[in-house]
Parts: C-alpha cells; sequence; structure tokens
C-alpha cells in the first residue's frame, strides 16, 4: 500500500506539473519578472514536491523490498519534514496574503511568526517524546494507537488556519460595509476559505476510511 501510494501521488504531481506547466511559463518565468518572496514561495512548493515524490517512491521501494524498524522510522521522519515543509510553505503563503490585505502591519508580522514557529515547535517536541513508542506493520505503516505528535500537529495547523480564515473574513466584511471592497479582496476570502476547508477536511475524511 505504501509503495502504491507513493507511486500515486508522483502520477498526481506530475499530472499537475504538466497542466499547469503554460501558465508557470506565462506568469512566473517571462516578463522579467523579479524574484520576489512569493515567487520563491511558489516555484520552492510546486519543485520541492516534486523532488519529494520521487525521494518517496524511492524511499517506499526500498522499505516495502528489505522491511525493517529503522527503515519504517526513516520513512516516517522523511514523510514528516516534507509534510512539516509543506504545509509551512503554504501558511507563510496565506499569511503573506493577508499581511498585505492589512497593509503590512509590522505587528501582525510578529503575530504570524509567533503562531507558525509555536506550531512547529509543539509538534516537533511531540513528535520528539512520541518516536521511540511507535510501532509499525509489516508494511511500515503506524498502529500504534496513541500518537501525540500528530494531535499537536493537527491542532497547531488549525488554530493557524482558523486565526487566518478569521483575519480574511474580517478584512472581506469591513472591506464591504465600507464600500472599498475589491474583486481582489473577495478572490483571497474565497481562496482563503476553500484552503482552510481542504486542510481541516482532509484528515476528517482519511480517518473515516
Amino acid at each position: 500500500m505504501l509503495q502504491y501510494a507513493s507511486y500515486g501521488g508522483l502520477a498526481l504531481a506530475l499530472c499537475e506539473l504538466g497542466l499547469t506547466l503554460r501558465g508557470e511559463i506565462q506568469y512566473i518565468w517571462s516578463n522579467g519578472r523579479r524574484f520576489r518572496l512569493v515567487r520563491f514561495l511558489y516555484l520552492f512548493s510546486r519543485y520541492f514536491a516534486l523532488v519529494a515524490h520521487i525521494a518517496n517512491c524511492c524511499l517506499a521501494t526500498i522499505v516495502v523490498h528489505h522491511p525493517a524498524v529503522k527503515l519504517c522510522h526513516y520513512s516516517l521522519v522523511y514523510r514528516a519534514v516534507v509534510a512539516f515543509t509543506m504545509l509551512g510553505v503554504l501558511d507563510v503563503i496565506l499569511m503573506v496574503r493577508v499581511y498585505a490585505l492589512y497593509n503590512q502591519p509590522i505587528s501582525m508580522a510578529i503575530f504570524f511568526v509567533f503562531l507558525l514557529v509555536g506550531k512547529v515547535v509543539s509538534a516537533a517536541v511531540a513528535t520528539y517524546q512520541g518516536f521511540p513508542h511507535l510501532r509499525f506493520s509489516p508494511s511500515c505503516l503506524v498502529i500504534s494507537k496513541s500518537q501525540p505528535a500528530t494531535a499537536f500537529f493537527a491542532g497547531g495547523e488549525l488554530v493557524l488556519q482558523l486565526v487566518i480564515l478569521g483575519l480574511t473574513l474580517s478584512r472581506h466584511i469591513s472591506a464591504a460595509r465600507g464600500g472599498w471592497s475589491t474583486p481582489l479582496v473577495s478572490l483571497v476570502s474565497r481562496q482563503g476559505s476553500i484552503v482552510f476547508a481542504a486542510i481541516t477536511g482532509s484528515p476528517l475524511v482519511a480517518y473515516a476510511f
């Protein structure tokens, strides 16, 4: 199962790359645009994910053919680091959007950094404490009943997404009431709601299955 899931993820990543490559060339690589933060975050998340999928396929193949507890631990650590990195990049992109909506106050930047660091540190500490007690199936799937690291990670991400969504909708409402709402503000609010639903809904769907 682990190996098939890895290959499936790589196939989806390659399909997404092929479908959006024309837009990337037009909006990212053309017109001599400067190398800004959001552009860097986009390219990093796009190609880091592709490299991570390839490496995950190789690691899953090794684990399936040579199962061992150490390899299961290494595989889990690798997937955790990738998940932390990709969600971290997504969080930063969403925070930058909200930061721009509020005219870039330094207090909001500090607040966002505090939330992001708090989420990472709490999940990392819980992972370090619970790591020695993990048990794996022959296919390297975690079968331990208690996984506090997952709860800390999910809880921290939920709090962060709630704050981002709340600030985004608050700005959207104030703009609508003040008569200065623009299509950009509406777009950011709509996309922020979709991202929140996707991030919070995915664990519930996975748990149901």
